[in-house]
């Protein structure tokens, strides 16, 4: 019976310190539970971009409280920043019902910006929205024109009286017409498969070396075989900013060598369209059929031949009747 007793004694002290143990165990490995649950919290809370780009505006501070945009009641979570992809850049635009049936995808697009002088870039009708929209009683369809690059201006247009010639001008100059445009040719295919700064750089260096193109021998200091590409020769994308206002001028038809007269001197006269022409020295009406126009000029497909001599709309009734200083204010054509 002693032994017995003894026996489970021992048993129950060792019971005893086993749970003890345990729950000294249990004690040690719940921290670094925790801190592991810790670690995957904070790494569930790093927002990382779907592109890369450039941030150009940050809607929250460090510290700030957000919500999440999972919520399922509250609506859409805190925008946290924007980023901006700059080496793609799109304009948008509306145009009117009137117009937007002469619009189509693929079309060229001539691009202006008040903030950039002097430069025109080219870009292209990318998308035409398939729903318009009201905007002061007028139906317009919001367009959107992918900017492909600037159009390259010629360094004497370009460069300010006085000012010395760039690097690589000279070189350039010595181009014949045919070699210049087998460059831009080049230039301008590269740019519509999506080529970078340094690939359209490396192109014309190679083009230059095949026309062994060197400096005059009055500037050595110009490394030879080497024509230094303008910004207007590449993208010139880097120069337009975010939110900048552009003006459009959509391609929706070519016509070469016509003839066109100022946009004001064409008018409505009982349902057709005339010109007031100079005819033995006074303003007579004279039926004409039109055909492309922009916001300047109107081509003339019949009615008038070159050399005709036409009156910019305003102007007839000053034109004393066969006074020859009318003669004066006619604009030949």
């Amino acid at each position: 019976v002693e032994d017995a007793e003894k026996s489970y004694k021992n048993s129950k002290i060792q019971y005893e310190l086993a749970e003890k143990q345990l729950w000294l165990d249990l004690g040690e490995t719940e921290p670094i539970k925790l801190q592991s649950l810790a670690s995957r919290a904070f790494d569930n809370v790093i927002v990382k971009s779907p592109i890369s780009g450039v941030v150009i505006n940050l809607n929250v501070e460090e510290g700030e409280m957000i919500t999440s945009g999972t919520q399922a009641f509250g609506g859409g979570g805190t925008a946290l920043m924007t980023i901006a992809d700059l080496s793609k850049m799109i304009v948008k635009t509306d145009i009117n019902e009137v117009d937007v049936g002469r619009v189509r995808a693929g079309q060229s697009v001539n691009i202006g910006f008040d903030a950039i002088r002097g430069k025109v870039y080219r870009g292209v009708v990318k998308k035409i929205a398939p729903a318009g929209t009201i905007e002061g009683n007028i139906v317009v369809y919001p367009v959107e024109v992918e900017i492909l690059g600037s159009v390259r201006v010629s360094a004497e247009e370009e460069r300010p009286k006085g000012q010395r010639p760039r690097l690589g001008e000279h070189a350039f100059a010595q181009l014949t017409e045919e070699q210049r445009a087998a460059i831009n040719k080049e230039i301008q295919s590269l740019r519509e498969q999506g080529a970078g700064r340094e690939e359209i750089q490396n192109a014309i260096q190679k083009k230059s070396r095949e026309y062994e193109v060197t400096p005059p021998e009055s500037r050595p200091q110009l490394p030879s075989t080497l024509i230094q590409p303008t910004e207007e020769q590449l993208t010139g994308i880097e120069l337009i900013k975010p939110g900048m206002t552009a003006d459009l001028d959509i391609i929706i038809g070519r016509a070469e060598d016509v003839l066109c007269v100022p946009k004001e001197a064409i008018t409505e006269r009982d349902g057709r369209t005339t010109v007031m022409l100079i005819k033995d020295g006074k303003p007579v009406p004279q039926p004409v059929i039109t055909g492309l126009e922009d916001d300047v000029k109107v081509e003339i497909k019949e009615g008038l031949k070159e050399g005709d001599k036409v009156v910019i709309s305003g102007f007839e009734r000053r034109l004393p009747e066969g006074s020859e200083r009318s003669r004066g204010r006619d604009h030949p054509m």
